[in-house]
């Protein structure tokens, strides 16, 4: 689809996936007999990069595991700790790394992308257009010519919408190269219609935009050729007037109760409601809803908004057990000043199990 779409796809693996392929993927008819880490990059000409997370495999093993399989390892870091501080791993990757599975292998990065904090909690700082070379690992949002390795931002990771409003309201400087990522995980290409979906976002993108879909090796030669290495640096934080949502992650609250949150059930009575202490993605609460049959529940938050103006929802999603026609999933519902409905903005209804995940959209934006 992305092929068919002319988008450039840069395709990062840790070591497991990898592993896989090569103990398991002979080729197919449909991969011309290739596996499929050869066939994305020779057939279709799509970027294939290391993703290392250095839990067993470092960056020079996941290169050699690359190399492996028969395809030439690039020498972009496809992700590393960028903040806070006493986490980075900038100054790590400015270094060659020997690999500790393979440890005749050294690999060196050239490129680096995809800066992050743990489990990326609080990481708006790091979501940034451009492309620059961070000075180090205290100032990594800083330009330094003398620095060794360029960095692409990706301005969050589906925030590309964003960007192209300023690109047409005529906010963003021509002489500057700006870049953002629509970024994939591959659970999501399980999802049903999420390939279909993900088309039509990006013909959306084609069709209100002036954008190139490239590569993050290639957008550094086109940074090179065609913007004289100048360095640009455009915050996404600058965009956000903060949280409206008081308590988002639920850890105040008495009673048994989360502060600022209420239940709502609109439906026949039935479904129950609990500030859970048993699970979370981060800190030490949820809120989670148990429902059977036409049973419907809601843990519910009303906030003033502005019209006209574009907000954003996130949240993390865990269910168990849904079978459908049943689904859970996270919305925002307009109203009037006399409560009657307007508009409902739903994410994906999900149904089956799986624990805490970003859901995707991850950062879904709508114009109230």
């Amino acid at each position: 689809m992305l092929d068919a779409n002319g988008v450039m796809f840069n395709w990062q693996s840790d070591w497991n996936f990898l592993l896989a392929v090569g103990l398991y993927d002979t080729g197919t008819p449909e991969t011309n007999g290739k596996n499929l880490v050869r066939y994305i990059k020779e057939d279709l000409g799509f970027e294939v990069d290391p993703h290392a997370h250095e839990t067993l495999y470092n960056y020079a093993d996941v290169a050699c595991l690359i190399e492996a399989l028969g395809v030439t390892v690039s020498h972009t870091a496809g992700g590393f700790l960028a903040a806070p501080t006493e986490d980075s791993k900038l100054e790590y990757l400015w270094q060659p790394i020997t690999g500790t599975q393979y440890p005749t292998y050294t690999w060196q990065a050239e490129i680096l992308w995809g800066g992050a904090t743990l489990f990326h909690i609080d990481e708006q700082s790091l979501w940034v257009s451009g492309i620059w070379k961070p000075k180090d690992t205290n100032h990594f949002v800083e330009h330094d010519a003398a620095a060794p390795l360029p960095y692409v931002g990706g301005y969050g990771r589906n925030n590309c919408d964003v960007l192209i409003e300023k690109q047409q309201n005529g906010e963003l400087e021509e002489e500057n190269i700006h870049t953002c990522t629509l970024f994939v995980g591959q659970t999501e290409l399980l999802r049903p219609g999420f390939v279909q979906q993900f088309e039509q976002q990006i013909q959306a993108l084609d069709t209100a935009g002036n954008i190139r879909w490239v590569g993050l090796a290639e957008v550094i030669d086109i940074w090179k050729a065609e913007y004289g290495e100048m360095p640009n640096i455009l915050r996404y934080s600058n965009e956000s007037t903060g949280n409206l949502v008081v308590n988002g992650g639920f850890e105040e609250g008495s009673g048994g109760e989360p502060a600022g949150w209420t239940m709502f059930s609109p439906g026949p009575p039935g479904a129950t409601f609990e500030w859970d202490s048993s699970s979370s993605h981060d800190g030490d609460y949820s809120v989670r809803i148990d429902a059977a049959g036409t049973e419907i529940g809601m843990w519910q938050q009303i906030v003033d908004i502005t019209p006209d103006t574009v907000y954003s929802l996130s949240g993390y999603v865990a269910f168990e057990s849904i079978v459908p026609p049943g689904y859970c999933n996270l919305e925002v519902v307009f109203r009037d000043s006399e409560g009657h409905v307007l508009q409902f903005v739903d994410l994906p209804e999900h149904d089956g199990t799986r624990p805490f995940e970003l859901d995707f959209p991850y950062d879904l934006k709508f114009r109230a």
